[in-house]
């Protein structure tokens, strides 16, 4: 992981994606103890969390905020769907991958979130399942983190636990991005 460039703004903007609402309570609390506001987002039921601190270094507002488990889901094209014909040729047909309708609200959420956010942090489970996530996180919000050839902008939190101690040291360990392999092995599945 390189270093922050100087050219990053002050303060600049994190936001921080957990899995479930609840996680995201506990890492805002873990990270800046009571010392915070919350908001309702656009999807009824997901909070956001902001607070102010500091990022690799520097002056940071970050945004807390999650979803509720996946955001996409896969099917088969509708001239794959007649359930009367042969399930054989589903072994060959290709699939697609669609926004679950009740998670509508939680990628524009996630999409409005993630405006003029300089960095993403991905606080999802750390199974394959949470990778995957990540990724549907990442293309929800792709169009809205900044590129840079200098500055990782997008990390991920390792924690085994929503102890205090734990999600501390996984915000001081933090990794690049998730693992491409480990979530298309979910998508294969």
């Amino acid at each position: 992981m390189g270093p922050v460039s100087e050219s990053i703004k002050s303060p600049c903007t994190v936001m921080m994606v957990a899995e479930k609402p609840s996680i995201a309570l506990s890492i805002t609390e873990a990270l800046c103890g009571k010392n915070f506001e919350k908001r309702t987002g656009p999807a009824k039921g997901i909070p956001i969390y902001t607070f102010k601190g500091y990022f690799k270094g520097h002056q940071a507002n970050f945004k807390v905020t999650s979803v509720a488990g996946h955001v996409y889901n896969r099917d088969f094209p509708i001239n794959y769907q007649d359930r009367r014909k042969d399930p054989v040729v589903l072994f060959d047909a290709p699939t697609i991958r669609l926004c679950d309708k009740r998670a509508k609200p939680v990628a524009k959420h996630l999409q409005l979130i993630s405006k003029n956010a300089d960095f993403i942090v991905l606080w999802l489970d750390c199974d394959k399942e949470g990778e995957n996530i990540c990724f549907e996180v990442l293309d929800i919000c792709k169009r809205n983190i900044p590129n840079s050839k200098k500055v990782q902008r997008v990390y991920r939190a390792k924690f085994s636990s929503i102890a205090h101690k734990d999600i501390v040291a996984a915000f001081e360990g933090l990794k690049h991005g998730p693992n491409y392999n480990e979530s298309i092995s979910v998508d294969a599945r």
